[in-house]
C-alpha cells in the first residue's frame, strides 16, 4: 500500500471514529452518509491490500495488528448505518440511535466481526497469500473456543464459473459470494430477463445486477496469481530447454 493510500485509512481511523456523544453532529450531511460509507469501506480496501503486502513479504505481526484498525472501520460503518437508520426512525432520534448503538455494544466479538462479511473476506484475502490452494479454517474468537466458530471452510477460485479463464473484472456476489466476469454475468443476467441461479454448480441462490459488486480485492489477487502462475510456466519452459 502507497504512503498516500496509508495516510488515508489513518485520516479515516482519526477523522471519522464516532461515539454516541458526538455522532449526532452527522445529522446535518445525512444525505451524504452513503457517501461517508464508501471512504469508510475504500479504507477498508486500502487495509487489506496494504496486509496482503505485508503477508507476502512475511510480516505477519504488522497484519495481525492491522486487525484493530479493520474492526475500528467496521464498527464505524456500524455507526454511520445507525445513524441513518435512526434519522428515519418514529421514534426521537436521540434515543433511536442510543439504543442502536447500545444494542451493537453489547454484542459479542462473534457478532461483530466474525460474522461480518467484509470482515470475512479481508481475513480470506489475507490466508490466500500463502495458501492458495487451500481452504481457510474457521474463524474463531480470542478465546479459540468452539463457540466462536462462525464460517464454514471456503477456498477463492480465480476462474470464472461461466467462462472457465481467469476472473475479468471480477463482480461478486452480495448474497452467495461467487464471482463472475463481469461481462459473462452481465451478460447471463440479461439473457435471463434480468436474474438468473446462480452458476456456480450446487448454489441455488438467485444472482440480479443489483446484488453484484465490483470485487477490487479479488481483481487484485487475479492479477497476482496470473503474474505467479506466468512466472511458473516460464520456469517450466526453461528446464524443458535444459
Amino acid at each position: 500500500m502507497t504512503d498516500e493510500a496509508e495516510s488515508s485509512v489513518q485520516s479515516i481511523l482519526n477523522e471519522f471514529h464516532l461515539k454516541n456523544e458526538n455522532i449526532s453532529k452527522l445529522s446535518s450531511v445525512y444525505d451524504d452518509l452513503d457517501g461517508l460509507v464508501q471512504l469508510v469501506r475504500r479504507g477498508q480496501t486500502n487495509i487489506t491490500l496494504h496486509c496482503i503486502d505485508r503477508e507476502e513479504l512475511g510480516q505477519t505481526n504488522q497484519v495481525k495488528q492491522m486487525d484493530e484498525n479493520m474492526k475500528r472501520l467496521l464498527d464505524l460503518e456500524e455507526n454511520l448505518k445507525h445513524t441513518k437508520n435512526a434519522k428515519s426512525a418514529i421514534t426521537p432520534y436521540d434515543s433511536e440511535l442510543i439504543r442502536l448503538e447500545n444494542e451493537y455494544d453489547n454484542k459479542s466479538e462473534k457478532d461483530k466481526y466474525l460474522t461480518n462479511d467484509r470482515f470475512i473476506a479481508y481475513r480470506q484475502h489475507i490466508w490466500n497469500v500463502k495458501n492458495p490452494d487451500e481452504e481457510m479454517p474457521p474463524l474463531t474468537g480470542e478465546d479459540n473456543t468452539d463457540d466462536e466458530i462462525v464460517m464454514g471452510r471456503t477456498k477463492l477460485s480465480f476462474k470464472c464459473p461461466i467462462t472457465t479463464s481467469w476472473l475479468e473484472q471480477p463482480l461478486t456476489s452480495k448474497t452467495c459470494k461467487h464471482s463472475f466476469t463481469k461481462t459473462a454475468i452481465i451478460q447471463l443476467i440479461q439473457i435471463n430477463r434480468g436474474m438468473v441461479v446462480c452458476p456456480v454448480s450446487g448454489c441455488n441462490k438467485i444472482v440480479k445486477k443489483d446484488i453484484l459488486y465490483d470485487d477490487e480485492i479479488l481483481a487484485d489477487k487475479v492479477k497476482r496469481a496470473k503474474a505467479k502462475a506466468e512466472e511458473e510456466s516460464l520456469a517450466t519452459e526453461f528446464y524443458d530447454v535444459e
